[in-house]
């Protein structure tokens, strides 16, 4: 069970004190409360983030330079209750980050807007971890009028927030042994993207290819792997990569039907004493299908949506009683979605009539020692798929 609100307030304001400079001033404020259970283990979060920035632009012939200053703070308070039979050594994470910080970036056009450079540096104090430099460019360049092509290059750094990104670590009853030493994440991406437009009678197609790589300096994943009844969390220093690559074919024939087809691979590793680990749940293949049908001076439409995820490595089970192990890898499997909607000429009305995971595709016992809910190797972190089968709905959308 999951309980929590969410209050936010944002403000923007800005000045223009002639057509070569403006300023602008942009600030929020949000507040996060959330109770949940997972079986008898309580967790009790509050996060309370603010950030102001205030900008100065100045336009120059093709140059539009923006500088300017931030101030963000963050605050995490987290309480985790446990029942009398389990005895752990994490009780939640305490967190006041304070971040004053300095920015400055460049966008520049040329040949009338067919190259476009924007190179960027900021710097950031954080009050714990010290000063953090991130430059970033991005390059921009029409080769023709239907094929641009896009480079870019920077770095990144964030502090981890561990129990809001794996909330798998409570759902079972292992310890969580947490290193007193976390660091920030730091990483150095680069990537490559271009679009082809072709544009005939009757047909229009998009073809784009993206590829992305990032290397890691620190990283910080829940190991799994080491004792059946434990996961550490530390810092992880040693090579550690991501490489991306996807391909997309999208196309519209006669204005009525619309096709989109992309294939993405995601390699995402670290090396550890010489030897390749790929981190647990992270899925090599994807592949997405979308289909609309529309036809023309109707008022009703179809849409089909299928998705193919590869194989998963899982957490190795293999030191587990055998009636608990699990093989090292999940199924491939497809999930297929699809919708009927028909429109109410003249009364902004909608309804529409739909199907979930139309193939029924579930995971088999995704528990791991269900019978047991209180015992040591209880678990339900190690699902890689649904868990729901086919579900129908029927909906109404109205516009006021």
């Amino acid at each position: 069970m999951i309980e929590f609100y969410q209050p936010e307030l944002h403000h923007k304001s800005s000045y223009k004190f002639n057509p070569n400079h403006a300023i602008t001033i942009q600030s929020g404020i949000s507040y996060h409360h959330q109770s949940s259970y997972y079986g008898t283990t309580h967790y009790q979060g509050d996060q309370t983030n603010y950030n102001i920035n205030a900008t100065h632009l100045f336009y120059w012939n093709t140059h539009t330079l923006s500088s300017g200053i931030s101030f963000k703070r963050l605050r995490i308070n987290e309480n985790i209750l446990f029942n009398d039979d389990f005895e752990k050594t994490y009780s939640g994470m305490l967190k006041d980050e304070k971040i004053p910080g300095i920015f400055v970036e460049n966008n520049f056009s040329w040949n009338s807007g067919n190259l476009q450079i924007i190179t960027g540096l900021r710097a950031d104090n954080h009050n714990e971890y010290g000063l953090f430099i991130t430059p970033r460019g991005l390059l921009k360049y029409n080769i023709s009028e239907n094929t641009i092509a896009r480079l870019s290059i920077g770095s990144g750094w964030r502090t981890i927030n561990l129990f809001n990104e794996h909330p798998n670590l409570l759902s079972s009853n292992k310890n969580i042994i947490i290193s007193d030493n976390l660091k920030p994440e730091k990483a150095v991406n680069y990537g490559f993207n271009i679009l082809q437009a072709i544009y005939m009678e009757n047909l229009e197609i998009q073809i784009i290819l993206d590829f992305y790589k990032t290397y890691f300096t620190n990283q910080i994943n829940p190991n799994y792997h080491s004792s059946p009844l434990e996961v550490y969390v530390d810092n992880f220093e040693e090579p550690s990569k991501s490489n991306s690559i996807q391909a997309e074919i999208g196309m519209e024939i006669i204005q009525s039907i619309g096709l989109k087809t992309a294939y993405n691979y995601l390699d995402v590793f670290h090396i550890h004493n010489g030897e390749k680990h790929t981190l647990p749940f992270t899925s090599k293949h994807h592949i997405l299908n979308t289909l609309s049908y529309r036809p023309i001076n109707k008022n009703w439409y179809i849409d089909f949506n299928t998705h193919w995820i590869g194989q998963k490595k899982l957490p190795n089970t293999d030191s587990y009683p055998t009636e608990y192990q699990r093989p090292g890898m999940s199924d491939p499997y497809w999930i297929i979605n699809g919708q009927f909607t028909l429109e109410i000429d003249k009364r902004d009305l909608e309804i529409y009539l739909g199907c979930e995971n139309i193939l029924n595709f579930r995971q088999e016992d995704p528990i791991i020692s269900w019978q047991e809910p209180f015992g040591q190797y209880f678990d339900i972190s190690n699902i890689w798929g649904p868990t729901k089968g086919r579900e129908f709905y029927l909906g109404l959308r109205m516009t006021i």
